[in-house]
């Protein structure tokens, strides 16, 4: 379909306008490696990750007629890989590293029962801002993601140099998950810019209670 200007500037905001890279929030709740402040701060500085992917694993089948593919089951990849930025003072990278810790014990080199160190759900929200009148700002979650068993898997080597003066350092954690799921929401704040008290800006829609 040929769409001229005037037809896809309709179209588009129609939609409230495109979604970008840096529209996200995190949330992870594992006690007692992430409470709510530290998983708004793991939220707040992660410089890169992939949503999950998934799969259907087919089979060919003959019926008499022409050979079909058929869908027997969802596969996926069972990883998600973020890139984060080290702080000089960072209870985050500490909270990662205890949760890591706490999967096999240092101790005796035993892995620990599931429920000690599995979060049950982990959720991942594509969030947008839309301007209305006023100066407020109405937030909404077009996507999230819900993961399920999720655990960190491993934490790369953090790479150091004396040829990067100006750039700062990051590290990479990969968690482990069963398999996830998504749903779509409505609006979820509308506040006041410059309000700093304001549904918005509270993050109203975080329920610490989620993960069961």
């Amino acid at each position: 379909m040929n769409y001229g200007i005037t037809k896809l500037k309709t179209l588009l905001q129609s939609g409230q306008g495109l979604v970008k890279p840096y529209e996200f929030q995190i949330n992870i709740l594992k006690e007692p490696w992430f409470d709510l402040e530290t998983t708004r701060r793991f939220s707040d500085l992660v410089q890169d990750f992939s949503l999950p992917a998934k799969t259907y694993s087919k089979q060919p089948v003959y019926y008499g007629g022409p050979l079909r593919n058929f869908p027997y089951v969802s596969t996926f990849p069972g990883e998600i890989n973020f890139t984060v930025l080290l702080r000089k003072k960072d209870k985050v990278f500490d909270s990662i590293h205890g949760w890591h810790e706490a999967v096999i014990s240092n101790a005796d080199n035993l892995v620990q029962f599931q429920d000690d160190y599995v979060a049950k759900e982990i959720e991942i929200s594509i969030r947008t801002k839309t301007k209305l009148k006023n100066d407020f700002e109405m937030e909404s979650s077009p996507i999230t993601y819900k993961l399920f068993d999720v655990w960190p898997e491993s934490l790369t080597e953090i790479q150091m140099t004396n040829t990067a003066q100006n750039d700062y350092v990051r590290y990479s954690v990969s968690f482990s998950y069963r398999k996830w799921i998504t749903f779509r929401s409505t609006n979820v704040g509308i506040g006041s810019i410059d309000d700093p008290t304001s549904s918005f800006n509270a993050g109203s829609d975080f329920n610490p209670d989620f993960i069961r």
